[in-house]
């Protein structure tokens, strides 16, 4: 009998939503237009059955636009391990924001 493994990509989209749902501490001044994409994706092991999966996730960039100042970029960076501290994924994601009166650093 063969071990069940998931590939280690499924799990961004599952990781995505514990994301936004624990780090966007931006209020009502924006809200999120689009995903922009992932990038620098780094996948390292596959999840088993019964992994229990923890999210650090942490802002890479926070800006206005120049060119439309209603709207502005943010990217995160999340890592993905499991229970045993084994790293499973690490990847970037960016979003297009559209900004309300406030200054970005």
């Amino acid at each position: 009998m063969g071990l069940v493994l998931c590939r280690s990509f499924p799990c961004t989209s599952l990781t995505l939503h514990v994301e936004k749902e624990n780090t966007w501490d931006l209020g009502s001044v924006v809200a999120v237009l689009s995903g922009v994409g992932m990038h620098e994706v780094r996948m390292f092991n596959p999840l088993r059955p019964g992994d229990t999966l923890f999210v650090d996730a942490w802002w890479t960039e926070l800006r206005r636009s120049v060119s439309k100042p209603d709207r502005g970029f943010a990217a995160i960076r999340c890592k993905v391990i499991n229970q045993k501290k084994e790293p499973i994924v690490e990847y970037g994601y960016r979003y297009l924001l559209a900004c309300g009166d406030f200054e970005f650093g």
